[in-house]
């Protein structure tokens, strides 16, 4: 259930400079700790630490991430 790729297998087509862009220039707030769990994610962090980092449940990034 947990096991969703991370690092350069997660969103393998995107950087992570692609990413960081996006969430610079996301207006909205939702949005944007969405594409923060990703730019984490991407970075090689854990569903645990990434729902640690952003005060998260971690059903709630595991449901951003798939």
């Amino acid at each position: 259930m947990w096991q969703l790729p991370k690092g350069k297998e997660f969103l393998s087509n995107t950087t992570p400079n692609r990413l960081q862009k996006l969430y610079n220039n996301e207006k909205s707030a939702k949005a944007k700790i969405r594409l923060l769990s990703a730019i984490h994610r991407k970075k090689g962090k854990s569903i645990d630490e990434i729902a640690y980092l952003l005060a998260k449940n971690r059903r709630t990034v595991h449901s951003w991430l798939v």
